[in-house]
């Protein structure tokens, strides 16, 4: 159905008409002083109004790095079209009374749980998550890995087909050729030939560039010493045939904690979140009374959800909240609206057991937030009443 038929909409002016020159590609922003009022008018429909206030909020709710080209003449009045677009589809909703059908309900009282849990998670964790010394201390100690810094070494390698070949080289290599020389003729592998047979930054982190996982080879590369005179080989590994020499080779190292200072905040925040949230969880398993049943939760087979069908009806949790129960029928439900690729990270990971866990904090939260009349924060949560309309 075309637009006119049953919606009329009258679009003024946003700014004059700037001229550009051909060779300036920047979008240019509109200036404020030439939005005039924020109060003017650019739209009308039947049931009410676009004003500027309106473009400009709509503009301000887009992630920040994409704003600039909707500041423009003709980012503008595309966001004006999408406004517009957005009142014509939800008076056609209310026309035909999908407010009331109960899919869409159903829709929207899950979208609503999902923004009360983010609120309540928000408010009660992000908000209060507090990096203190101590944990930054811990967090270094417990992850030294982490700030290790590798060995950088740089030998001279050439890959060969055979044993026999390998020794040919060797030959070579001896009677006073260079390595260059003799990776350009015998050297199998074309990434280091063209590198002249030397392979830099070598970080013994399980992958030689050039090679790829080669543990036989980097650890006979770490147990060489740097001499540029050495012909080492013929080794086999699991990749072919080698000759080499280390020439170079830069020692690892520990960054100490006031080299990483710095950056271990932002490291440690995550544990501390998480820490957080399991104090929250176990004070609202307590206080609702949450009982889990490991022993049915042990038996549920997330891959092959047909072979359940002799527990569906077991309860996996008890609560003295009714709503907190999860049956293994239900669980089964929430798993099935997973994406293929959320499926696979339970199946492949905690299995049944940490999704019920996942499927439970949801839920205490979600009651917990409502419990608390969480839904007066909704009240500001401009996404959340956009949502609701459209």
């Amino acid at each position: 159905m075309h637009l006119k038929n049953w919606f009329i909409i009258t679009l003024v002016s946003l700014i004059a008409i700037t001229t550009l020159c051909a060779d300036n590609l920047a979008p240019v922003e509109v200036s404020k002083q030439n939005r005039i009022n924020e109060t003017d008018i650019l739209a009308e429909f039947d049931g009410g109004v676009i004003t500027r206030a309106d473009l400009e909020k709509r503009i301000s709710m887009l992630p920040p790095n994409v704003q600039g080209r909707y500041k423009t003449m003709e980012g503008q009045k595309q966001v004006l079209d999408a406004i517009a677009m957005e009142e014509v589809f939800a008076a056609k909703a209310m026309q035909l009374k999908l407010n009331e059908d109960p899919e869409v309900l159903a829709n929207i009282e899950a979208t609503k749980k999902q923004y009360l849990i983010q609120e309540f998670y928000k408010r009660n964790i992000t908000d209060r998550v507090a990096v203190t010394e101590e944990d930054k201390q811990r967090y270094y100690e417990e992850n030294k890995k982490l700030f290790y810094v590798n060995p950088n070494i740089t030998a001279n390698i050439i890959q060969l087909p055979d044993e026999e070949t390998a020794i040919q080289a060797i030959q070579e290599l001896r009677s006073g050729k260079s390595f260059e020389e003799v990776s350009n003729l015998y050297n199998i592998n074309n990434y280091i030939k063209s590198l002249k047979g030397v392979v830099k930054n070598i970080r013994l982190n399980g992958n030689i560039p050039g090679i790829g996982n080669d543990y036989e080879l980097e650890d006979l590369i770490a147990k060489a010493q740097p001499d540029t005179t050495a012909i080492l080989g013929p080794y086999k590994t699991t990749t072919g045939w080698y000759v080499f020499r280390v020439i170079d080779y830069q020692p690892g190292y520990q960054k100490t904690y006031e080299d990483v200072y710095s950056e271990l905040e932002q490291r440690a925040k995550p544990e501390v979140e998480n820490r957080l949230l399991n104090a929250l969880m176990s004070d609202l398993k307590t206080k609702y009374a949450v009982a889990v049943d490991s022993t049915i939760v042990n038996q549920i087979d997330l891959r092959n959800p047909s072979k359940n069908k002799d527990i569906e009806e077991k309860v996996l949790v008890t609560a003295s909240e009714p709503e907190l129960t999860i049956t293994v029928k239900s669980l089964l439900e929430s798993f099935s609206k997973l994406s293929p690729q959320e499926q696979l990270f339970f199946t492949k990971g905690g299995g049944a057991q940490q999704f019920l866990e996942q499927e439970l904090i949801r839920n205490l939260l979600y009651l917990e937030a409502k419990n608390q009349n969480y839904e007066e924060y909704l009240k500001d949560n401009e996404n959340y009443q956009q949502m609701q309309r459209y």
